[in-house]
């Protein structure tokens, strides 16, 4: 399953995630919150600049 890294308060996020409801994706990504404040958050190992959302795929 995919995971959406994404924040509650981020705009960009928010479209993402209406964009997956809308084409039916709703079910196939899995959604993780992610702190970009935090250094010892994993997603700065899954995107170096710590950007959100980021959309990690099954393969990594």
């Amino acid at each position: 399953m995919m995971k959406l890294r994404s924040s509650p308060p981020s705009p960009f996020g928010r479209k993402v995630k209406l964009a997956l409801a809308i084409l039916g994706l709703k079910d196939q990504v899995e959604v993780v919150e992610a702190n970009t404040a935090d250094p010892e958050d994993s997603l700065r190992s899954q995107n170096p600049l710590g950007k959100i959302p980021a959309l990690i795929l099954e393969d990594g």
